[in-house]
């Protein structure tokens, strides 16, 4: 099962969650350990960096569930308010061109019609 790139964290974590206890309900022993190696490897590649960086870091065999979708929901968080920030700049940067260029239009209509008045 792979995270839907349009998925948050925290959907997937609920999605995962649901199919872990039913597979615990029908009597298959899963760890934690391994269900995390297993989250680890079907994130979507926007999150390869950080899997690495909680691999080198902390002892994978010994982090929970909680732990690594923590981690992960903090990530993304930062990755959405990037992408926020760079959305607002991006749509102030329009709105500035596009002031500069009324002005600069303006200008040329009022040199234009004063000269058509004399």
């Amino acid at each position: 099962m792979k995270i839907k790139s349009s998925e948050s964290i925290s959907d997937y974590h609920i999605r995962i969650i649901v199919i872990v206890n039913q597979m615990r309900r029908n009597g298959e022993a899963l760890s934690d350990a391994r269900i995390t190696e297993k989250i680890l490897r079907s994130l979507d590649p926007k999150f390869d960096f950080v899997i690495v960086a909680i691999e080198e870091s902390k002892e994978v065999d010994k982090l929970t569930v909680d732990e690594l979708m923590s981690s992960l929901q903090a990530h993304e968080q930062k990755i959405v308010k990037r992408n926020e920030d760079k959305a607002i700049k991006h749509a102030l940067q329009s709105k500035l061109s596009l002031k500069e260029g009324r002005e600069i239009s303006t200008s040329g209509c009022t040199t234009q019609g004063s000269s058509q008045q004399r």
